[in-house]
C-alpha cells in the first residue's frame, strides 16, 4: 500500500568492484528481505559504468600525461639542437671585429685599478647594452659562417 511505501525509507552505502560487493551500510525501517535484496541488485548493476567512467578518465589522463612528455621531449631537442647550432657558430663569431673590439674595452675595463667596483660594474653593464646592440645590428638578418672573418682567415 501506499502507507507501506512511505513507511519503507532506506538509505544506502554501497561500496563495490565491478564483480563484487566490498562494504554496504544501511539504515532501513520496515523493508521486507526480498525488497532488499532488490535494492543490493540495483546498486551492482549501477556500480559498473561508474568503474568503467573512472577506468576512461585514467586512461585520458595516462595519455595526457604521455602526449606532454612527447612535448618535453620534442622541446628538449629543440634546445639541444639550437645549442649544438651555436656551438658551431661560437669560434666564429669570437673572431668577428665586432666582438675582439668589446673584449679589448672590457680588458682595459677590468685592467685600470683607478676605478672602484661600482663604477667598474655601471661601466661594464653598459658596454655589455653597447655590444648587445651593435651585434644585433650587425646580425640582423642572421649570420653566415662563410662570409665571417673567421671563416676568411
Amino acid at each position: 500500500t501506499q502507507m507501506e511505501a512511505d513507511a519503507t525509507k532506506c538509505n544506502l552505502l554501497y561500496v563495490g568492484t565491478a564483480d563484487n560487493c566490498v562494504m554496504i551500510e544501511t539504515d532501513a525501517k520496515m523493508m521486507d528481505d526480498s525488497r532488499y535484496g532488490e535494492l543490493l541488485q540495483f546498486a551492482q548493476r549501477q556500480i559498473g559504468p561508474v568503474i568503467d567512467s573512472i577506468k576512461q578518465l585514467k586512461q585520458l589522463d595516462q595519455a595526457q600525461k604521455q602526449k606532454q612528455k612527447q612535448s618535453e621531449s620534442v622541446q628538449n631537442t629543440t634546445a639541444m639542437e639550437k645549442y649544438r647550432q651555436l656551438s658551431v657558430l661560437k669560434p666564429a663569431l669570437l673572431n668577428e671585429p665586432i666582438i675582439k673590439e668589446y673584449e679589448q674595452c672590457l680588458y682595459n675595463l677590468y685592467a685600470n685599478d683607478n676605478v672602484d667596483k661600482n663604477e667598474r660594474n655601471t661601466r661594464r653593464d653598459s658596454l655589455k647594452k653597447q655590444m648587445v646592440t651593435a651585434m644585433l645590428a650587425q646580425f640582423e638578418h642572421g649570420y653566415d659562417v662563410s662570409s665571417s672573418s673567421s671563416a676568411a682567415a
